[in-house]
């Protein structure tokens, strides 16, 4: 495989509608080498799409976000997400804020992220925070994600947004220190055709649509 090392800058995508393609994520990974975030895509309200790649160790030490800062509209087309840390909230993605921003992640493995919540507000999502946002999921794994909570409870031991919406997935074995093992939502959540198992959270919630 090709590793490209993003161990000097983080690299900002500042094109309008823009499309980055790799020849597959076996072939093709992107490293944050434990040192800082891939991307930061927040310009405006655009469509991006990452396909075909992985994102890996990437690390955001002050912030949220450990791979990837979006806004607008983000696809991810057989991605894999592994390995990242943020010290906030969101270990592999986090939104720039705006409750239009939406996250599609289709035909992706998301696994072993964490976001370790050591800021007073870090508000969870031990692989996605997409925070007043929505997350679409297709066919794709989550697995041994975590919202660790350090400081702040943590909710959403794999996913935090006001949308959610699954379908033909696999959560397992993810992990909150707050309320939502897998998924924290909100406002909305549904499920088709998709399992949860294995999925802890400290406590339980009262909050509705606190899921699985």
């Amino acid at each position: 495989s090709d590793v490209c090392s993003s161990d000097l800058a983080t690299l900002e995508i500042l094109e309008a509608d823009v499309t980055i393609s790799g020849d597959g994520p076996e072939a093709t990974v992107i490293s944050g080498n434990e040192l800082v975030k891939i991307m930061q895509v927040c310009t405006g309200y655009h469509a991006r799409t990452i396909r075909d790649l992985s994102l890996v160790d990437g690390y955001n030490d002050d912030e949220w976000g450990g791979a990837i800062t979006f806004d607008g509209e983000l696809t991810l087309d057989n991605v894999h997400l592994l390995r990242n840390v943020a010290e906030a909230g969101g270990g592999a993605i986090d939104n720039c804020g705006n409750d239009y921003d939406l996250l599609v992640v289709r035909d992706s493995l998301v696994s072993e992220n964490v976001a370790r919540g050591s800021m007073a507000e870090a508000f969870g999502g031990g692989a996605l925070l997409v925070w007043g946002g929505e997350v679409i999921v297709e066919r794709s794994t989550f697995t041994e994600n975590q919202a660790l909570g350090l400081l702040a409870a943590d909710d959403g031991g794999a996913i935090y947004a006001s949308e959610v919406s699954v379908t033909n997935s696999l959560f397992n074995l993810n992990e909150s220190a707050g309320s939502g093992g897998a998924i924290w939502a909100d406002i909305s959540f549904s499920s088709v055709n998709s399992r949860f198992e294995g999925n802890e959270a400290d406590r339980k919630s009262t909050r509705l649509n606190s899921s699985h």
